[in-house]
């Protein structure tokens, strides 16, 4: 009634209550007239949320950027906080007005001053990144400083970054893990990940498996896709937590339905050795194919590539073998360089060169790649394309068994070095 009789703040009210339901049907566009009529007549916060639902386009309407950069325009004008702060993000974006990213900045301090902590957070991160205002490192820091005594999670852990990366500041993984473990507790997801980062290498923190899957399983239960791929990583490996592959595998399923390259690939990996579900090789490769559908991932390309060079899942074919571990290789990494060698060493898809096959085993076994040390060991042994050189075999040998080579296990034994 007070709506209809033209009292702007029960207009704003109806338009709330249209827009969430509260006593009446849930009616975007009718919510938006009431926004509209209100905002009209000068009510800021009417015109915050009218310009709320142009810009995201709600419930059947259709998205209006330039309209929401108006409303907001003319509320922010009138000092309203939440106005200033959705024109700062349409400027930053350039979403229904030309990107500026200088004035993006002017309405984020005057935000600011006006008290919102999101801008403040957001004024530092301008000046982490040189968005809009001089880098300034610095300043930056010293307002990360004040939002993480308000604990502001991002805060945290945008400094912990900096001082991992030294970035504006010495390197120092102590305050690093410090800061993450702080935007951790405050629920940051990233944080949860990086601090699973921190005790898994030793990073600033002990060691320590076991709080490495706590931060990681605190992770993937909320929602985050890389934290779910490490937290299976720690359950099929029993690294600080029990081994549980059909539950590894149940997070990597989730991961990989976030699209998250890194899960789909252990899915894969998982299908292909039987590893908490039956072994299947077509479901494997179908998973490498996906992976590589969404990024040129080197891990997923070199899978690919094996499978086609041994005929698992796919017919044989050293061509798309070539291909796939060539695509892989360009990345650098070490286990396709070193079946590269192989194939080029027995004539598999390209002529025999023995020569080519001790560089990329040479290049492949720098890298750490156990194959290519494997490799590299026999040559020496038998002096095969090398100078022989007995004591340089055995400590290749020793590097491949290391790394679970059981073939350099047994040429240790043979030898009397194990």
């Amino acid at each position: 009634m007070a709506a209809e009789w033209g009292d702007v703040d029960a207009m704003f009210m109806m338009g709330r209550c249209h827009q969430n339901g509260w006593g009446v049907p849930r009616d975007a566009r009718e919510a938006a007239r009431l926004f509209r009529l209100a905002a009209e007549r000068g009510l800021p916060h009417a015109m915050y949320w009218l310009g709320g639902l142009l810009s995201d386009g709600a419930d059947g309407l259709e998205p209006d950027f330039k309209q929401a950069a108006f409303w907001w325009r003319k509320g922010a004008a009138l000092g309203n906080v939440d106005c200033m702060e959705g024109l700062a993000e349409l400027l930053t974006e350039g979403k229904g007005c030309k990107a500026d990213l200088r004035k993006a900045f002017a309405w984020w301090c005057k935000a600011m001053d006006a008290g919102s902590g999101h801008a403040l957070f957001k004024v530092a991160y301008c000046y982490d990144e040189g968005r809009g205002v001089r880098k300034d490192k610095a300043k930056a820091h010293e307002i990360y400083l004040r939002l993480v005594e308000l604990e502001v999670g991002v805060a945290a852990y945008n400094m912990a970054v900096n001082y991992y990366r030294g970035d504006g500041v010495p390197v120092n993984n102590e305050l690093a893990a410090k800061y993450f473990s702080m935007a951790a507790e405050w629920g940051d997801v990233d944080a949860m990940f990086m601090m699973g980062r921190c005790h898994y290498n030793g990073w600033g923190v002990p060691k320590d498996y076991a709080q490495a899957a706590h931060w990681w399983r605190k992770g993937a239960e909320s929602g985050d896709a890389g934290c779910m791929n490490e937290y299976a990583l720690c359950l099929s490996n029993a690294e600080g937590v029990r081994r549980n592959r059909k539950l590894a595998l149940a997070w990597w399923t989730k991961g990989a339905e976030l699209d998250h390259v890194g899960c789909i690939c252990n899915v894969g990996w998982a299908h292909f050795h039987g590893l908490g579900v039956a072994r299947d090789y077509k479901k494997a490769v179908a998973c490498f194919r996906r992976c590589l559908e969404l990024e040129d991932d080197p891990v997923a390309a070199y899978n690919l590539g094996k499978r086609y060079y041994h005929g698992e899942g796919v017919g044989r074919s050293y061509a798309k073998a070539l291909k796939y571990l060539h695509q892989s290789a360009a990345h650098g990494y070490p286990d396709a360089i070193a079946t590269l060698g192989v194939m080029h060493a027995e004539g598999h898809g390209v002529p025999v060169d023995e020569a080519e096959a001790l560089r990329l085993f040479r290049k492949a076994a720098a890298l750490g790649a156990e194959e290519a040390c494997y490799e590299l060991a026999r040559r020496y042994e038998k002096g095969h394309g090398v100078r022989k050189d007995m004591a340089r075999a055995v400590s290749l040998y020793k590097q491949a068994a290391d790394a679970g080579n059981a073939s350099a296990k047994r040429a240790l034994k043979r030898l009397g070095a194990s």
